[in-house]
């Protein structure tokens, strides 16, 4: 369905939306690999990988592919975390 807002409004507005975009794609890619860090950073000082080490350390890498596949293809695959989620256990020994 074609918008019916004016060009001179519709242009300058996609303009921004598409650099939001990707100044959002940019922050969540980085704060990914810092939480990446983090995660990486817990495991070597605890010197022990649990179940949700693991697991979360595949959430943040589905989370970097999404990124890659948004930038690429224009769309999301959301269902591989939402299943890795899914499976996240509680961890009550933190």
């Amino acid at each position: 369905m074609p918008s019916h807002l004016p060009k001179s409004f519709s242009k300058p507005f996609l303009k921004i939306f598409y650099v939001l975009e990707a100044v959002l794609l940019v922050a969540i890619t980085l704060a990914t690999i810092y939480a990446m860090v983090e995660e990486f950073m817990h495991v070597f000082t605890e010197r022990r990988v649990l179940l949700t080490d693991i697991l979360l350390m595949f959430i943040y890498l589905e989370v970097l592919a999404m990124v890659q596949q948004f930038v690429v293809n224009g769309k999301i695959p959301v269902r591989y975390p939402i299943y890795i989620a899914m499976m996240q256990l509680p961890d009550t020994s933190r």
